[in-house]
């Protein structure tokens, strides 16, 4: 059974008024300073997802457009301190490349605004799958 990411979408853009710009970045931060051989890949403004890799695996993405973050299961004892007060909703992943989600075609071009493309199966797809085509 597929894992549906739709609500957590549709939860994390109920937040957006919470949610900034600086607030991305402090939580990149505060997920690589957790691991000291990680490091932050993303392009503010540019790009809709921020990514934490320890060396070349990404361990996190952390949303821009709203207030999600998907965390690796290697790091979920950060978990608590993600969400808490009002915090970033948080979706822990066994793996990143896995096919085991899903979601709404609809959540995701309304909240990213534009088409995802037809080569991202919605009804099956991994983490991975749904940055690139949000990105």
């Amino acid at each position: 059974m597929k894992k549906d990411l739709s609500k957590a979408f549709q939860e994390a853009q109920g937040n957006v008024g919470n949610w900034s710009l600086p607030d991305v970045r402090a939580l990149l931060d505060f997920i690589a300073v957790s691991r000291a051989s990680s490091h932050i890949d993303w392009e503010p403004g540019d790009e809709e997802w921020g990514r934490v890799l320890e060396g070349n695996a990404v361990v996190a993405f952390v949303c821009a457009k709203v207030p999600l973050v998907v965390l690796h299961k290697s790091l979920i004892e950060l978990v608590s301190s993600i969400n808490k007060d009002g915090g970033p909703l948080v979706v822990v992943a066994e793996s990143f490349g896995s096919e085991s989600y899903s979601v709404d075609r609809q959540v995701l071009e309304s909240l990213f605004g534009h088409c995802i493309t037809v080569n991202i199966s919605c009804d099956s797809l991994s983490i991975t799958d749904l940055w690139w085509a949000t990105v």
